[in-house]
């Protein structure tokens, strides 16, 4: 569910600042630039570099959902959009903010701030929140440190509800060059095989109707802050990010600063590596594709869908395929992957492969169970 947040603006604004502190510095070349340089160089880099991904003909009059948490990155892809589509006001943008509730009023503050701007633009607004989505557990709403994927998850799901109740055909987010880098290392160190290299994607279908957009994975969380301080906006900081006990700011503000002391290229180093992976994925998607006729969706006994597996046909494929035709599949189902690495889809491939095992169960992340009974293999949520 979502609802509209009343016509305020908090008065906490420690949170939200002028980037004036940004070096006025070429974001490729490092050279010094004027500001005038600087406001032509930085505005059109990003906007090029999203309207190369993301061309205005595939979204200009289409709605679209602009999920916004109010920080650099996500301010400066709404301006930008804004911006490719004509100025303020432009019809076919929903702004979306999901208000997790973990800050108390710092939380209450970004939701107000990212109203504020959407009304400046014209926009109209929309917020998601544990108290208005209907789809959280009491478990949700009690704990009180969420765990990454958990947030993850909650807010997809808000956002998502925010575009069915639109009428949505894209939902785009700000995930930058950072966040790729950041992914793919996170990876790298929870096990992951070629596909998990290659990293977020920019396009991914949720369902027949809509479609997630990251157009901005080719443009540094450096260059967001700098094209919000040229065109003078403001963002919010997440106080929370400096907190390193969540992995992924420890990535970000403990190893890559170490990292890149030592090796100053690294991060086009895991970019060009993470494209490398992409390609390959890309060249092998003929195969990938030609295994995923062996899975079917099927209605369970629960009334959930799940998938049946002919193991027979499947295993005639490399188990990359498999695995990747698994993937596929999974993430059809808009089943969260959580902990799986790359150990968990080999046993799954292995499963299948087998010619010894005529029953056999295993239990995956996210309550999800796969137990192969003779030539199939059925995949699906468990209940007690």
């Amino acid at each position: 569910m979502v609802s509209e947040l009343p016509n305020q603006v908090g008065n906490d604004c420690s949170h939200a600042r002028p980037n004036s502190n940004v070096p006025l510095c070429d974001s490729i070349h490092g050279k010094p630039m004027t500001q005038t340089g600087l406001t032509e160089s930085v505005e059109k880099s990003v906007e090029q570099s999203i309207a190369s991904v993301w061309p205005i003909e595939r979204w200009g009059q289409t709605t679209t959902i602009v999920a916004v948490s109010g920080g650099a990155d996500s301010i400066a892809l709404l301006h930008a959009l804004v911006k490719l589509n004509g100025g303020t006001g432009c019809s076919n943008l929903v702004v979306a903010h999901v208000n997790h509730g973990t800050r108390g009023e710092a939380s209450e503050a970004d939701a107000h701030f990212v109203r504020a701007e959407a009304k400046k633009l014209s926009l109209p607004f929309h917020l998601g929140t544990r108290a208005t989505n209907d789809q959280v557990s009491r478990k949700d709403q009690v704990t009180p440190h969420p765990s990454e994927s958990s947030l993850r998850e909650f807010r997809y799901r808000c956002l998502r509800e925010a575009a069915h109740h639109h009428g949505a055909r894209y939902l785009v987010t700000g995930h930058t060059l950072d966040d790729q880098i950041e992914t793919v290392l996170f990876r790298i160190f929870r096990g992951t095989g070629l596909r998990g290299l290659a990293g977020i994607p920019a396009f991914r279908k949720l369902d027949d109707q809509l479609t997630l957009v990251r157009p901005m994975l080719a443009v540094t969380r450096a260059e967001t802050q700098a094209y919000v301080a040229t065109i003078g906006r403001t963002h919010r900081v997440d106080a929370s990010n400096e907190d390193s006990q969540y992995t992924r700011n420890f990535l970000r503000n403990e190893l890559m600063p170490l990292a890149r002391k030592k090796f100053p290229d690294i991060d086009r180093a895991i970019a060009r590596l993470s494209e490398a992976a992409l390609d390959h994925q890309n060249a092998t998607s003929e195969l990938a594709v030609a295994a995923r006729r062996c899975i079917i969706h099927v209605e369970t006994s629960s009334g959930e869908t799940g998938m049946r597996i002919d193991c027979r046909a499947l295993a005639t494929f490399p188990a990359s395929a498999i695995i990747n035709s698994l993937i596929d599949q999974w993430d059809q189902l808009g089943w969260p992957r959580g902990n799986i690495n790359r150990e968990t889809w080999n046993q799954v491939a292995q499963l299948i492969r087998s010619t010894d095992t005529p029953c056999r169960v295993i239990n995956l992340p996210g309550n999800i169970r796969a137990e192969r009974v003779a030539h199939s293999l059925m995949i699906a949520g468990q209940h007690d």
